[in-house]
């Protein structure tokens, strides 16, 4: 049986056989994540405004494992908005919460609403994979 340790943000394993191994765990700053969403917000708006929602975990599209984030348009009277979802559960870091948001943006950003089209066409465009670059170089380089 293998011998668990935390202490000190670390995660100390001893297996059977003498070998160790240390894990630093991930440290989660909201206060760092809320500041630049809002930085984002404002500075990189869309067609709709749009707001931003931590959840506990996300249930996985298609086939895959796990969902790191999602963005969805939704209509409450006259009024459109984006609602973007980040998954605590898989984005449980700082940078992983904040690349996330960055995808999402860059989806919000470029947004096609062809929902029929298979989901990779639909939502991975060309203007895309341009919007999400930009939005990395220039809110990495803040960090």
């Amino acid at each position: 049986m293998s011998d668990v340790v935390v202490k000190n943000n670390i995660i100390t394993v001893t297996l059977p056989d003498g070998r160790i191994f240390n894990f630093p765990i991930p440290v989660l700053e909201l206060n760092i994540f809320w500041k630049y969403a809002k930085l984002i917000r404002k500075n990189d708006p869309a067609a709709y405004p749009y707001k931003f929602r931590l959840v506990k975990t996300l249930t996985p599209k298609r086939d895959e494992d796990f969902t790191h984030s999602d963005c969805n348009l939704y209509t409450e009277g006259e009024k459109k908005y984006f609602l973007i979802r980040l998954a605590l559960d898989v984005n449980n870091s700082t940078t992983l919460l904040i690349d996330s948001l960055l995808h999402e943006v860059a989806h919000v950003r470029t947004w096609t609403h062809m929902q029929d089209m298979p989901h990779n066409e639909a939502w991975h465009t060309d203007a895309f994979w341009l919007e999400y670059g930009r939005l990395r170089r220039v809110y990495w380089k803040e960090m």
